[in-house]
């Protein structure tokens, strides 16, 4: 092996399968209650920094531009969001392996819905290009990221389990780089099967 020589990526451990610590009943139920707090000064604080650039601008002054990118690839990340929903909440604080794991198996049907009608797109925009004699764009692989509040209780196990049967392959790598927070998938083929629903208690 060479100084430059990538280590051969050994196989995930228990300690990576298994679900992720559990986060504190107390945190939970302080986030829940006093998120609304955070959101009306967030808001507040939010439209004021707006309110003022607004006036620079037209006062003629450079206020900058906010830059997008565009990829070729179907990428999209599930869970997340900046409130806790009841159900979420509830889910954190009592949740089981069951309820988990179902919450995870809805994760992939959502992302498997929304990778297949970007890959439709896609298509039907290289048919186009095609079409009008252009070269079409490459496509790119599928990916999915489910964040750590879809499959904290879960763990990594359960969400590789669940995802070969819509298709889906957990790519360890990035997975790992996230520090098992994320968990990065990529569709082996874009047709991947619906799977059976988990039964919760």
């Amino acid at each position: 092996m060479g100084l430059f020589d990538a280590p051969a990526e050994s196989p995930p451990g228990e300690d990576e399968l298994g679900p992720r610590p559990p986060r504190s009943r107390r945190g939970l139920w302080w986030q829940f209650w006093f998120q609304w707090t955070y959101l009306l000064v967030g808001s507040v604080l939010i439209l004021a920094v707006a309110g003022l650039l607004l006036w620079l601008a037209a006062l003629g002054g450079d206020v900058g531009g906010v830059g997008g990118g565009g990829g070729s690839g179907s990428q999209n990340r599930i869970g997340g969001s900046v409130l806790l929903t009841r159900r979420q909440y509830l889910l954190e604080r009592d949740g089981g392996p069951d309820a988990w794991a179902a919450r995870v198996q809805e994760a992939l049907r959502l992302g498997t819905q929304r990778a297949d009608r970007r890959r439709a797109e896609q298509e039907r925009r290289r048919a186009k290009a095609l079409a009008k004699g252009g070269t079409p764009p490459p496509l790119g692989p599928d990916r999915l990221q489910l964040t750590l509040p879809v499959h904290r209780g879960a763990g990594l196990g359960v969400v590789a389990d669940l995802a070969a049967a819509f298709g889906w392959e957990l790519d360890w790598k990035p997975t790992r780089t996230a520090r098992l927070e994320t968990a990065h998938l990529v569709r082996r083929s874009p047709g991947g099967a619906e799977a059976e629903p988990v039964r919760g208690n």
